[in-house]
């Protein structure tokens, strides 16, 4: 996922931030198999691989 989103993040301009759900005991409570797992302004955008339509949509929606 993280390849995909640096692909992108001409086109978008976002920054990736990279947290390690697996020591965190509230996150990997929340998010469990999810991982990884794309969040932006608390909104889970998509899990396990990217997904460009959901990221569009994201985008499209705070523009």
């Amino acid at each position: 996922m993280v390849a995909a989103l640096k692909e992108l993040q001409v086109r978008y301009c976002f920054h990736v931030k990279l947290v390690d759900v697996d020591s965190n005991v509230e996150l990997l409570a929340q998010y469990g198999e999810r991982i990884p797992v794309l969040i932006a302004d608390e909104e889970e955008i998509c899990h396990f691989h990217l997904d460009p339509i959901a990221l569009d949509a994201y985008f499209a929606k705070i523009r």
